[in-house]
């Protein structure tokens, strides 16, 4: 559930900032007030900041970081990372019971599988 608060957290954010946005061309040129315009790119930025998970060295906690992974998801992650080692593809997470191509293609801009040391 905590994914879908992400998400709509996010979407508030930048109705908000466009919101701002608006708000401060129409105060500029409506009443001819100077209003600091927000820094386009640091909102940018801000926005495309994503939590990278490493899928071969996370923990449950940390894997339910990504979308659509819960608290079930994730420990079937670390069974199946447990019992057949690392993960070499992001792709390999079709192997869980539960990760279709369409979960799958939510997560995969926020999954890494660079080697875990063990």
């Amino acid at each position: 559930m905590e994914q879908k608060s992400d998400y709509s957290e996010r979407i508030v954010l930048i109705g908000l900032c466009v919101i701002l946005f608006a708000g401060a061309l129409f105060l500029n040129e409506k009443d001819s007030l100077q209003v600091e315009r927000p820094d386009l790119m640091k909102i940018k930025e801000f926005l495309d900041e994503r939590k990278i998970v490493n899928i071969n060295s996370a923990t449950p906690g940390e894997l339910t970081d990504l979308p659509g992974i819960g608290n079930v998801m994730a420990q079937r992650i670390v069974k199946y990372r447990n019992e057949n080692g690392s993960f070499s593809f992001a792709d390999d997470l079709l192997k869980i019971k539960g990760i279709g191509p369409k979960k799958l293609e939510k997560m995969k801009s926020y999954i890494n599988v660079g080697v875990a040391s063990r």
